[in-house]
């Protein structure tokens, strides 16, 4: 059995919540479960469930661009720097580009797809958003996305309007 306790320490900013996983009692089992508890409990993956807690999820535009610039094909750094071009409030021309690149080299990331079909709107393409928007649809529904089936009511809502 492991024990979960809070962990403070110098790693520890105020406000933040960091849990430690041990093995807490001499002779416990082992088993693969109980590693990958620790594992999935420890500091260092604390930043993949809770974002804004570790310097990976607040990655700034500059960083992004650094991951496009080493990597054109990457799909990571093309919706990251797209993704963050629109929280931002930054270049929503540029976004698209990211975002048009992410999808192809991406087609069943449906958040890209919700990203850019959203963006497109905004920019009052709305004929280059319908066929985005159901290509995201499209991909969930299929099963060849992992996941994203969430973001589908919000696409249909998005199509609607767009004839």
């Amino acid at each position: 059995m492991l024990k979960v306790e809070p962990l403070s320490d110098a790693r520890t900013m105020p406000g933040e919540r960091r849990v430690s996983a041990r093995r807490g009692w001499a002779g416990e089992k082992n088993d693969f479960f109980s590693i990958l508890l620790e594992v999935w409990l420890s500091p260092s993956m604390q930043w993949y469930h809770e974002p804004g807690t570790h310097e990976e999820a607040d990655m700034d535009l500059d960083a992004f661009r650094q991951m496009v610039a080493k990597n054109p094909k990457g799909f990571l750094g093309r919706y990251g720097l797209g993704h963050k071009l629109i929280q931002e409030g930054g270049n929503l021309e540029e976004a698209v580009e990211h975002l048009t690149i992410a999808t192809q080299l991406d087609p069943t990331h449906v958040a890209s797809h919700l990203h850019l079909g959203r963006t497109l709107i905004s920019l009052g393409r709305k004929n280059e958003a319908k066929p985005v928007l159901q290509a995201g649809i499209d991909a969930s529904r299929s099963g060849r996305s992992n996941g994203g089936g969430d973001l589908v009511p919000e696409m249909e809502a998005l199509l609607q309007p767009l004839g």
